[in-house]
């Protein structure tokens, strides 16, 4: 068996893909401004999402079950939307009834999150994680199985056609290149500025809101790499408007309908809409090692 080339640098990927060379994208540290140490994760509230191989591919990552949301007066939350400018504060919540923070644009999201030392889904780890969650086979950050009854209450969460309306964003933007829209993810902060570590083109699929709608299985079984559907994708009852030049993506549910929405305003906001904070596994377990060792 060829061995895997670990690696985590993207120009190295591109020259291993037009080889045929198998390899793991890894993640390294990379310089980010005013992360915060003393936000602390309960693995026991995250999903473990294995990681990927390829071009597309990704770290061991704990996904969090529920929208981010603030806990009390001197929460890490809340003083780090400070930092941001923001008064942060809890208007929605979920079925479950935890709060979450809404009125918050995609650019202040990522900031919020990559500031607590975390980043946000995009729409091929979004992808995975709903597919984990219907597949009734998931564990928490300890390793425990997660009870399907729990899987089907996150999923109802994202995805349930009900009121009040719900939404959450992706990391996920769209620029024009030439050679066609170019997907733009993986973001960091350099100098307070969200800097893209994955730029590349939208490969192949579905561009036309669909009528019909798609199905959400159809999607997860048969998407691109990046997390799109194909052209082929089965009809179904998800509304899905396509991707267009200066766009962001989030997942949007209502009664009547849910909406792959990946044409929305970056600078949109409102109560209902969240987002979900994603930890490094390897992140996490550097920091147990680091405390257990004091």
């Amino acid at each position: 068996m060829v061995p895997t080339i670990k690696t985590d640098d993207e120009r190295a990927t591109k020259i291993l893909d037009n080889a045929g060379v198998p390899y793991e994208l890894i993640e390294s540290p990379k310089p980010t401004e005013a992360v915060r140490e003393d936000y602390v994760i309960n693995p026991a509230d995250y999903i473990l999402l294995e990681g990927k191989s390829g071009k597309d591919g990704y770290p061991d990552l704990y996904v969090c079950k529920y929208r981010l949301g603030v806990t009390g007066i001197n929460d890490v939350v809340r003083n780090v939307g400070e930092e941001l400018g923001l008064d942060l504060e809890n208007t929605a919540r979920e079925k479950n009834g935890r709060g979450y923070v809404g009125n918050i644009n995609r650019k202040q999201a990522l900031k919020l999150n990559l500031m607590l030392g975390g980043k946000t889904l995009n729409t091929r780890t979004g992808k995975d994680v709903f597919k984990l969650l219907f597949s009734g086979k998931a564990f928490d950050g300890n390793g425990k199985k997660i009870p399907n009854a729990e899987l089907s209450q996150i999923a109802e969460e994202i995805t349930g056609m009900r009121t009040p309306s719900r939404a959450e964003l992706f990391e996920d933007y769209f620029t024009m290149g030439d050679d066609g829209l170019i997907l733009n993810k993986n973001y960091v902060l350099q100098n307070n500025v969200l800097v893209p570590e994955y730029s590349r083109v939208l490969t192949s699929c579905l561009m036309n809101d669909k009528t019909p709608k798609i199905s959400l299985v159809s999607l997860l079984e048969n998407s691109t790499a990046q997390g799109y559907p194909r052209k082929n994708v089965k009809s179904g009852e998800l509304s899905y408007w396509y991707p267009r030049q200066d766009s962001a993506v989030k997942f949007y549910a209502s009664l009547g309908n849910a909406i792959f929405h990946c044409y929305g305003n970056p600078q949109y906001s409102d109560g209902g809409l969240g987002i979900r904070h994603v930890h490094s596994r390897q992140k996490e377990l550097s920091f147990l090692d680091a405390s257990n060792n004091k």
